[in-house]
């Protein structure tokens, strides 16, 4: 490919690039009656309220929050109480008569 043809393509990309770009502007947001009766400055909730509350109520972040809580009580239940252990081993010689047999536990 010639440099001229390069720059021909170039400028040809210029030329397409330019002529899709549109100047866009945001649509109004404006609420249908729905949403104006919760989200209101009068008589309904703010968006702020309205996602604190759904966080509050969320089944996934109340159940983490128990797990969370969960993983609390056992920590503080492995510090106020040991859990206690039970040992056990058996020992036999093989072909002859002696045995050994410890219990212990902490």
């Amino acid at each position: 490919m010639s440099v001229r043809a390069v720059r021909q393509f170039a400028a040809m990309c210029a030329a397409v690039a330019l002529s899709l770009q549109a100047t866009g502007r945001a649509q109004e947001a404006r609420p249908t009656g729905v949403v104006q009766k919760f989200v209101s400055a009068e008589g309904g909730l703010s968006m702020t309220q309205l996602v604190a509350m759904a966080l509050d109520r969320s089944p996934t972040v109340l159940a983490a929050r128990a797990r969370a809580q969960a993983a609390r009580g056992e920590v503080s239940q492995a510090g106020v109480r040991p859990n206690p252990s039970l040992m056990s081993d058996f020992r036999e010689q093989i072909g002859g008569t002696a045995r050994l047999t410890m219990v212990g536990l902490s």
